[in-house]
């Protein structure tokens, strides 16, 4: 039982959480438990805290500590499911999802975190099942349309995944993740004019998100319109010029139309930010090879390959395909130089 004052200083400490000051809240949150340590609502509250602070662990300790000392309250049942689920435990997240869905089988939230829950476990029929429940009780939900055609997605009936996603858009178009989604469908089925069709509709509700442009920029370099790709990732740089997969995408529009220095200049900014990057550091060595900066290149192909074994045939062809660094060797003399066991170069 709380404590006579308890109440008021929980107040208090709940209007400092609400106002943003979370420092305070929590000295108060903590200062409850001290006194009493069966207060569920500090408790519970203090661990909303902490994982907005993304000190999850800590959180999952204290929001289970509250749900053990009260019978169950429905919103402290959601507040745990989700935050379960994003710490990745979603076996846990479904278990908290049914406690809660015998209290209140129509709560939308504890719904949601059970569907997106039971798709990450790959449970994808009850994970259907569970969006399905919910856009019966509120069918304009349209996080849930979008996730639903993942699941449908991955259960390979595409044109349902096709019409959820469109759905969602009906009843909001302004919700730019579906047509991401909408994009990476139509990228699945190789309709990639679809694709490029609905990143355009994303970027014009959302023109300053890098996301859309740089998905667009990977189509068209898939579909080796260069011009367009190169476009598309510059537009995404200038929104956000550190974008590892931005400037990686333009190291290869580089270097696919032969810009090698351009392409060392886009490698060697997103190393910056990646430095352990192995497929970076592959082309990245293959355009200094280009360039005729051997050694530097040979050294990249190595630091690729490093500690891997699976890169050796990639760092093997970058050797292969380069025209001022191409050799031919025997396999085994080949990991030898790319271990830095042998500097012997063996042409043919």
């Amino acid at each position: 039982m709380q404590k006579p004052g308890d109440e008021q200083k929980l107040r208090s400490a709940f209007s400092l959480h609400q106002a943003g000051d979370l420092d305070k809240a929590a000295k108060i949150y903590r200062e409850i438990i001290n006194e009493d340590p069966h207060s569920f609502h500090a408790l519970h509250y203090l661990g909303v805290l902490e994982a907005s602070h993304g000190n999850l662990e800590q959180a999952k300790s204290l929001m289970a500590r509250s749900l053990s000392i009260h019978p169950p309250n429905i919103q402290f049942v959601e507040n745990y499911a989700t935050l379960l689920f994003r710490a990745g435990d979603c076996e846990s997240a479904v278990e908290q999802c049914q406690n809660g869905l015998e209290l209140n089988t129509s709560n939308v939230s504890l719904l949601y975190v059970s569907a997106i829950s039971l798709l990450k476990l790959q449970r994808l029929h009850e994970s259907l099942v569970q969006f399905d429940k919910l856009l019966s009780i509120q069918p304009n939900h349209v996080v849930a349309l979008n996730e639903r055609a993942v699941v449908l997605a991955e259960m390979k009936n595409y044109n349902a995944a096709l019409a959820s996603v469109e759905k969602a858009l009906v009843f909001q178009p302004q919700y730019v993740q579906a047509y991401l989604n909408l994009s990476n469908l139509y990228k699945l089925l190789e309709r990639y004019d679809e694709a490029v069709e609905a990143l355009n509709r994303g970027l014009k509700v959302a023109p300053a998100m890098p996301e859309l442009s740089i998905r667009l920029g990977l189509i068209f370099l898939k579909l080796r319109n260069y011009n367009g790709a190169k476009a598309a990732f510059a537009r995404a740089l200038d929104i956000s010029p550190n974008a590892v997969t931005a400037l990686s995408g333009m190291g290869r529009v580089h270097q696919r139309i032969g810009e090698f220095r351009s392409a060392v200049e886009a490698f060697q900014r997103c190393l910056t930010h990646a430095p352990n990057d192995r497929d970076i550091l592959l082309s990245l060595g293959f355009s200094l090879l280009e360039i005729g900066d051997l050694d530097a290149g040979y050294e990249r192909l190595r630091a690729a390959v490093r500690g891997d074994q699976k890169h050796y045939s990639s760092a093997l062809n970058m050797l292969v395909k380069s025209r001022h660094g191409r050799f031919w060797l025997k396999p085994s003399e080949a990991i030898k130089f790319l271990r830095g066991e042998s500097t012997q170069i063996v042409k043919k």
